[in-house]
Order: structure tokens, then sequence, then C-alpha cells
């Protein structure tokens, strides 16, 4: 069985939703907030096995309780009994966008069903299967558990005992031989231990009589305790699994829910919808890919759909598995992943799981960006508040390639890159007119030449000391000799040889092409560098503009 299309209005996050699903392998990603986990319950509520769901008013779309909670899940390859006519065979319906078209199938179509599920301000659940030619029919409880759907993972605690509806009952049988010995062990205990001797309890005892005394309250017979068995608690509610003498409740979150995950999925026909909510939540990596490539295999047949926040996730799936899920103003939309993106997929996967996404040059300018994210978030908030993240480039028009595609997914995004090359300029201006933010600097020039030419005169020797620190002393005097045939490392002495305009753009050039600070954390000392000496630099320099206008998108909200 597997969902082709989905519909949610008026349901918690969601005021409206229309997603036609085109794969049986699906992993929801998207920021905070995009809904995910709710359309995961919308599916299981849509297709609840039992006879009620416990709502609130907190279920409603902003808690409007005047308008019905409405949920439509169209459902393909499902139980072949539900075929006849008796049952849903005058209800079956082909693929339509709309409640107007003509949704009778024919033999060139395949067949689905359309189970709704309707809430109202009272709460009140009705179930029905409806198509665009009739009023529908009701889905009964039992009908409804005839449909194969799995939530795994929302109560794994309770996954290691025989209680109620638990995983556990489907690996046995004899439950009601079970029940009868449990009833006589239980008989056999209540006969060998009568009363309980001990000095609390005993104490209980007397301090009640004591009261009751004071009330006129008379027990006939004297109070005292015992082991109580009631009938309603007989049963194997209270049976655990065990690792040897431990049981398996004291296991680690992650290996009690991987457990929990593995019973409740071969407990499943190969035919089921099979239902995750952050699916990476207690798992290491190694276990996590394992998670996904067994539900891949062992659900074949039927249907997986699983949330997930992890890069991990993003990277072990094939691109079209991927679906973005956005929210705004409770229009939720979900966007499909298509193949040839993969690249991009695996090259910088948490870039699909913010809101914006900074594309830098390289290196040494995503190092730049974390470390005057220190100084954003000492005034404000850090980028990260803002759903931004900060991925790295390939280099100048690979970087702008990279940003087109993470904007084709429909992020909204920002290419930071220098402007020394002209074939960058000539696609930072493609990309450009396709909405996409570009911040270059001005003057044809690199990073590292830019903060070398607007670096305050006084702080330049710091500067050559930070290439010191990275590279020693005697590479940074080679490569100035090599490059301006002047044998030292003190700016003085290169400015009263060369003058301070040319030393600034020699000893920029140099850097970069030396590759100084070619690295992420030298790119970090570089922003540290600014970060400190942040008020020393002329405000209408490039360096500091092109920085605000990183910082102004940064911060503007989407």
């Amino acid at each position: 069985m597997y969902i082709k299309r989905l519909k949610i209005n008026n349901f918690r996050g969601i005021k409206e939703l229309n997603w036609k699903l085109n794969k049986n392998f699906v992993c929801l990603i998207g920021p905070g907030d995009s809904t995910k986990t709710t359309i995961l319950v919308a599916i299981e509520w849509a297709l609840y096995p039992y006879w009620n769901i416990n709502v609130s008013d907190y279920d409603f779309y902003d808690c409007n309780v005047e308008n019905n909670i409405n949920i439509e899940v169209t459902i393909g390859d499902f139980p072949e009994e539900f075929l006849k006519e008796e049952n849903f065979g005058l209800y079956l319906r082909k693929d339509v966008d709309n409640e107007v078209d003509n949704d009778e199938p024919d033999s060139d179509n395949e067949a689905f069903l359309t189970i709704r599920l309707s809430i109202n301000k009272y709460y009140e659940q009705e179930w029905f299967v409806i198509n665009n030619r009739s009023e529908g029919k009701k889905i009964s409880v039992k009908d409804r558990a005839k449909l194969s759907v799995g939530r795994i993972g929302e109560n794994f605690y309770k996954d290691f005992n025989l209680g109620r509806n638990s995983v556990l009952k489907k690996y046995g049988d004899s439950f009601d031989e079970l029940d009868k010995s449990l009833i006589d062990v239980y008989r056999e205990i209540d006969n060998s231990v009568k009363d309980i001797s001990n000095s609390t309890l005993s104490n209980i005892a007397n301090n009640i009589s004591t009261v009751t005394e004071e009330y006129a309250i008379s027990p006939q017979n004297g109070f005292n305790t015992k082991i109580d068995f009631r009938n309603s608690e007989i049963g194997y509610s209270n049976i655990n699994i065990y690792d040897g003498n431990v049981p398996l409740q004291l296991n680690g979150t992650g290996t009690k829910r991987l457990m929990s995950s593995a019973l409740n999925i071969n407990s499943l026909n190969p035919n089921s919808i099979v239902l995750i909510d952050e699916i990476e939540y207690g798992l290491e990596p190694y276990r996590l890919r394992k998670l996904i490539k067994n539900l891949k295999e062992k659900n074949a047949n039927g249907q997986v759909i699983f949330t997930s926040h992890s890069p991990i996730s993003v990277i072990e799936v094939e691109a079209n598995d991927i679906v973005i899920c956005r929210s705004s103003q409770g229009k939720t939309t979900c966007t499909n992943v298509p193949n040839e993106l993969q690249d991009v997929i695996r090259a910088v996967p948490e870039a699909l799981l913010s809101k914006k996404v900074i594309v830098t040059e390289g290196k040494t300018e995503f190092g730049l960006i974390r470390s005057l994210n220190q100084k954003w978030q000492k005034e404000d908030k850090n980028i990260e508040y803002y759903g931004v993240s900060t991925v790295e480039g390939r280099g100048g028009d690979k970087s702008c390639k990279r940003a087109e595609e993470l904007h084709q997914l429909g992020y909204n995004v920002l290419v930071f890159i220098d402007s020394d090359v002209k074939a960058t300029n000539i696609k930072a201006n493609e990309i450009s007119e396709k909405g996409i933010k570009v911040i270059q600097w001005n003057d044809n020039v690199s990073t590292e030449e830019r903060i070398f030419l607007d670096t305050p005169k006084e702080k330049i020797q710091e500067l050559i000391n930070i290439g010191i620190e990275i590279n020693s002393e005697e590479k940074i005097k080679q490569w100035i000799n090599q490059s301006i045939s002047i044998n030292t490392t003190n700016y003085n002495e290169i400015e009263s040889a060369l003058g301070e305009d040319k030393s600034r753009k020699e000893l920029g050039k140099i850097s970069k092409d030396s590759g100084w600070y070619k690295r992420v954390d030298r790119g970090e000392l570089l922003g540290d560098f600014i970060r400190e000496n942040y008020d020393s630099f002329d405000s209408n320099k490039d360096i500091i503009k092109k920085l605000e206008k990183v910082r102004e998108w940064a911060y503007n909200e989407i």
C-alpha cells in the first residue's frame, strides 16, 4: 500500500497542504517549524486503526474550532477485498488534482481510494471513503485496521513489555493460555505471602488507625498491609524483556529506539506504510545508515515516509527521495529534489536543513563569516537563530553554480565571492538576475587583497604577523622577496621602498598567491583580526560595507 496524495486543512500548524507523492521512499526535511511532524500525524490519524483519537482545541489550526479539521489520504495498492462493490468498489477513483474533475477510473487508470477524516468543534470524528461522484461511504474501524500503517519510534519505551498494543504481542501466540497461567501464579503468591512484615508499612497501618479513630471510623478486623492482586491487573502487561538479568529498559536511548524500530518494521507486512519521525534520534551515524538501508530494502513493496534533521540522512538517500517541506502563514509546500542535484546534496547537506544559505568563495571566506558571527551574536543573535547556514563554495564561478542549484530548490541564497576572475564576474551577474544575492569586492580583487587594501595603516603589520604565525617568518620573507625583491617582513621597510598604495597591493597579492590564509581556521584568524579591530576600520571602506551587507541579509526575516 502507498499514499498517492495527501490533503490537509486546518490541522495544527497546517492551514492548507496539497501534496502529490511521487515516491515510495520519502525523506522529509526542512528547517524547524516546517510542519514535517504534523504531516506524519495527519497520515496516522486519517488511517487510524482504533475507535477514537484524543483531540483538543490545540489540534485545530490557530485554535480556530469553527473550521473543521479535514485530512484526506489517497491510497493505492490497498487490500483486494476493498474492490468489492459491497465494500468500496463503487468509490474507486483515478488520481485528480481537484474536486470537480471526473475521477471515475477506467482500464487505463490506476484505481485509488481516498479516505477523509473530518473532526468538528465538538471533537466528533468521521472517516469516509470519498470521490467526486458521491457523498462517500463510512469506513469502519475494522476496515481501517486492515490498512497496514505503522508509526515507529513514538513510544519505543513501551515496546519491551507485553502491554496493550505492544509490538511484542505480534511475536507470540496463545495469549489466553498465558492469562490463565498468570492467574494461577498470582493466586499461589497470594496464598503464600499473606501479610508483609515491614516496619514502614506497619507504621502506615497504625497511623491510619489513629487518624480514623478520631473520626469515629472503626475497621472490622484492624488495618494491615497485604499484596493486592486485583483481577483488573491480572495479565501479562508487567512481563518485560530482559538482557540476561538486566531489563532492556535500562539500555541506552539509541539501542532501545533502534531495537523498537527493528521489532516494528519486522512485524509489518512488506506492503505497509511506515511512518518515522526524527529517524536519527539517539542513533550513531553508522546505525542510522543501517536503519535507512534496511527500511528501503525490507519495505520495497510498501511506502516509507520519515522526517530528519540530520545531514547523514540527506547524504544516505537518493536526491529524488528527498522532499523539502516549507511552511508560510499556514500553507505548507512539499518540494521534490531532482536527481540531477545529487552532487550538491552530498556536498552541502546541511544547507538543505536551513531557511537561508550563505555560499562562500572558499575556505577563507567561510572562516571569515564564522568569526564575524561571534561579533554579530554579541550585538544581536547569531545568524543560525535566523535559520542561516554557511557553506563552502568550490571557488569562483563554481560557487555561483552551487548557489544557483540551491536557489533552484527554493532556498534564499547569498553568494559571497571574490571579484578577481572575469569568468566569476560574468556568472555572478547572471545569477544575480535570477534573484540570488551576490556580494563581491570592488576593484576586481580577492578577499586577501581587499583586507590589505582597507586595513588601517597602523594595523598592517598585525596582518603580516598573522601570516608569520601560520606559515613561519622564513616562508613569508621568502614569498615577499620572490615577488618584490625585498628581503624583510617589516611593513615600514616595505612601505619605505614601494610606497603605501603599492605595498598594500603587493602584500595582498602575495598573501593570495601564496595561500597564507586558505584554510577555514586561517580564515577565522582573519575574521578575528577584523572583529577585534572593527572600530578602527573606516566605515566607508569596501571591506566594512560588504561585510555589513552580508550581515543585513542574514538578519533580515524571510
